[in-house]
């Protein structure tokens, strides 16, 4: 392989090298933000799921060893060796909420608001309930929630509630808008509302709860993104990811934070020490991905996908298809071939004024496709992953770069050579 000689005089020669791609990125996916993670490479693979007649999957959870599916039909099924079973008398008008609790043996309770059913091993019974969403078991009750109100149900017999309508009990929160989401941790509670998040301590069972209010340095939680992962709580506020931990919230340091995401119909998982939520590429066309964030290394991952609800283990549903898939070392995603992505924001190279970009040197894994840009000018390189060089020969103030990757990859540094 050959350069031609640059037509540039050579003036003094400068380099400036980034080593984090995710802190010039002005957008970004399939590629790793911080350092090399272990989310790189992973795509999602198909996982079908065969029902009778015209269903498809709205939703999968797991019960136990088993893994259930709630249909388009808002029918509840038994998913075995990938065929879906429906259970008996457990079809709704609307699509159910489901929790699973321990009451000897496990047993579910599922609730679209006007019909609500409990299933213990073979047997579906019905139940009375109150209209509540985001349920919860938490020391022998279920917990669900209207507006701001807690409402919880007997101690050990949580398919028992005491009364109707303003007899329930119940437990109301102060100044932090709706409930969104309940979460039990350990030995306690945490609530997330629209505005904060409240710890609640039940240690005399429904008798004695302690309700504390915690500091929140965010204005609005993103419904359906707080996970426990591990030893912290992972959740999603405003434009960041955030994490809990000894009653303590503070915003991570990702890279992704505050940049060219935002947290629209969110939701989340963790399993293999990887907290997942969902956001959205605010580009100029609006582009699906999911944030894979390393809770240990704290490192961030971002990847492209259609539009995807995360469910229980690392099973995703594409809300636009129903199609069924699993998060997994993939090429693709529901088929679709992975490509990895980065656009940099308006590069100076640490130096005012016009200059001319002799070279640049992409360290990368795989072979990429680089193009650079004065604004005026657009030069494109295929550069080889052992060779890692481009002649640039372009004179400008500020320079943007793409670099397109046939898979997902990642690129430990980019360096300049320019002269002033």
């Amino acid at each position: 392989m050959f350069y031609v000689k640059s037509p540039f005089k050579k003036r003094e020669e400068k380099t400036f090298k980034i080593d984090r791609i995710g802190d010039y990125a002005d957008i970004s996916y399939n590629f790793a933000l911080d350092e090399y993670t272990s989310a790189s490479g992973l795509g999602i693979s198909l996982f079908p799921i065969l029902y009778e007649g015209n269903v498809k999957t709205a939703d999968i959870f797991k019960f136990g060893a088993d893994t259930m599916a709630i249909g388009t039909d808002n029918a509840i099924y038994k998913v075995v060796n990938n065929h879906a079973n429906i259970i008996n008398n457990a079809t709704f008008i609307k699509k159910p909420e489901v929790i699973g609790f321990m009451d000897g043996e496990l047993k579910l309770i599922a609730t679209d608001g006007n019909t609500s059913i409990l299933i213990e091993g073979n047997k579906t019974n019905l139940i009375k309930m109150p209209d509540i969403k985001n349920l919860s078991a938490y020391k022998g009750m279920i917990f669900g929630s209207r507006d701001n109100i807690l409402y919880f149900s007997n101690v050990l017999k949580p398919e028992f509630w005491k009364g109707e309508g303003n007899y329930l009990d119940f437990i109301e929160l102060q100044n932090m808008g709706k409930v969104m989401n309940i979460l039990p941790y350990v030995y306690v509670m945490y609530v997330f509302c629209e505005r904060g998040i409240a710890r609640i301590d039940a240690y005399g069972g429904k008798e004695g709860f302690s309700v504390d209010y915690l500091e929140v340095p965010f204005n609005k939680y993103n419904k359906d993104t707080a996970k426990s992962c591990g030893e912290i709580i992972m959740f999603s506020a405003d434009n960041s990811l955030y994490k809990l931990k000894d009653l303590k919230v503070t915003e991570t340091q990702s890279t992704i934070n505050n940049r060219f995401i935002d947290f629209i119909d969110s939701s989340s998982a963790y399993f293999g020490g990887n907290y997942y939520v969902t956001c959205r590429i605010t580009d100029t066309y609006p582009k699906n991905a999911i944030i894979c964030y390393n809770v240990k290394s704290e490192k961030a991952y971002l990847m492209k996908c259609g539009k995807v609800k995360l469910t229980k283990e690392n099973y995703v549903i594409n809300t636009d298809t129903n199609l069924v898939g699993k998060i997994e070392r993939s090429a693709t995603c529901f088929c679709n071939k992975n490509v990895g992505y980065w656009k940099s924001l308006p590069l100076n190279l640490a130096c005012n004024g016009k200059k001319v970009l002799y070279d640049v040197y992409v360290n990368c894994l795989k072979d990429v496709t680089l193009s650079v840009s004065n604004g005026k000018q657009k030069k494109t390189f295929r550069i080889k992953n052992d060779v890692r060089k481009a002649k640039i020969d372009m004179v400008g103030q500020y320079f943007t770069l793409e670099i397109k990757s046939d898979a997902s990859s990642f690129i430990d540094s980019i360096e300049f050579v320019y002269g002033v």
